[in-house]
């Protein structure tokens, strides 16, 4: 299913959690990729558009996108196909549909 937003789940009940996640309102494309944080509290969502955004779980606010200076409106230039964050909550890597990946700090955001 291909939507444009991710949904939380909550494991205590096995249901839908109270949160809908919905990156980059201005473009709107299906989330394709999607990875939790080590400890827990961040999900972060790569979607069609090339864009990535991060996100608190507990309160499901977004908390930043990561954007390639060279690209300057997302980080990858077609579609996001994976996302990964490191066991120390530093890193992120990305890979895009044209084979391309990247690395960004968990803790810099463009906004």
């Amino acid at each position: 299913m291909d939507t444009a937003q991710a949904y939380v789940w909550r494991l205590q009940n096995f249901v839908l959690g109270e949160h809908i996640l919905k990156p980059c309102p201005e473009n709107q494309t299906p989330v394709k990729a999607c990875a939790i944080s080590a400890c827990g509290n961040f999900a972060v969502l790569g979607t069609m558009g090339g864009w990535i955004e991060r996100f608190n779980l507990q309160s499901g606010i977004s908390r930043g996108s990561y954007v390639d200076l060279s690209e300057r409106s997302c980080a990858h230039v077609g579609e996001v196909v994976g996302v990964a964050c490191d066991s120390t909550n530093t890193l992120m890597i990305s890979a895009g549909y044209h084979g391309d990946m990247k690395k960004f700090r968990i803790s810099r955001t463009a906004d």
